[in-house]
């Protein structure tokens, strides 16, 4: 899991989340995967996210609820999950058509934090709290719930405004990704592209300002590993791993062989 500034960001295959080596992700070509984004902060969050240099979200930004969790599973349009995200090699081919990118492989998350609410009471005045409200339109920021804050009484017995209450955290959209499928490679840089079709819907949330200091999370996919041999299954959390020289078998976490030292990723 890559951690930056109270954001945890990690990249799931099948509905696992895939071991990264540091700040890089192996995967096999074919692959389809999911983002997924937890906030720990007691603030919510507004994301972006691009993928090789392209906006995945066509201009909209998610809001990810404090101490909640999103999984983004693919391209974004007209506020509409359209494809899912896949993993293929950049061959020689694609390179002539559609150029060689400097930030190809990457997943770059950039994110903001939203500045706390604050009341005001005094004897003679009384300040309400900010009130978000939901409209039924597409925006610039994605969330599925509706946000309003209770009024409290003031010393001069005023009430404040009252909002909708009901449950704070952004869509969740469950993904059964598929297998994947590997074939024959030679190189070991790889970009997204859009895979097989996907559907949900997102809604539009008002939120406060936001704070000015914005925060960067960077992936990079990989389809070899560190000793330039190809990935042909994913390596989850939770999986062993055998050493290829000794056949030891050790745990997710290790990145050694403790018997004869081989690189296990």
């Amino acid at each position: 899991m890559v951690y930056s500034n109270k954001l945890v960001a990690v990249v799931k295959v099948n509905g696992n989340i895939i071991r990264e080596d540091k700040d890089i992700v192996h995967l096999p070509y074919g692959c389809e995967y999911s983002i997924l984004l937890k906030n720990l902060s007691m603030q919510d969050c507004v994301v972006d996210v691009q993928v090789d240099g392209q906006d995945v979200l066509a201009g909209s930004r998610i809001v990810v609820r404090a101490n909640q969790e999103h999984e983004l599973i693919g391209f974004l349009s007209n506020a509409s999950i359209t494809n899912r995200f896949k993993f293929i090699q950049k061959t020689d081919k694609i390179v002539e058509y559609r150029g060689d990118r400097i930030d190809d492989g990457f997943i770059n998350i950039s994110f903001q934090f939203v500045k706390p609410n604050i009341s005001y009471i005094t004897w003679k005045t009384y300040i309400p709290p900010v009130q978000f409200r939901n409209y039924d339109v597409y925006g610039s920021f994605c969330c599925d719930s509706s946000i309003g804050f209770k009024g409290i009484s003031g010393p001069t017995g005023l009430t404040g405004p009252t909002g909708p209450t009901g449950p704070i955290g952004c869509v969740g959209i469950p993904a059964n990704l598929t297998s994947c499928s590997v074939n024959q490679i030679s190189q070991d840089e790889g970009i997204t592209v859009k895979g097989s079709q996907a559907s949900g819907q997102y809604h539009t949330t008002y939120i406060s300002n936001l704070e000015t200091e914005k925060y960067n999370i960077i992936l990079r996919l990989k389809g070899y590993t560190n000793t330039s041999q190809p990935v042909l299954k994913p390596v989850y959390n939770n999986t062993k791993l055998t050493c290829s020289t000794c056949g030891k078998t050790s745990k997710s976490h290790m990145k050694f062989c403790p018997n004869c030292g081989t690189s296990l990723i």
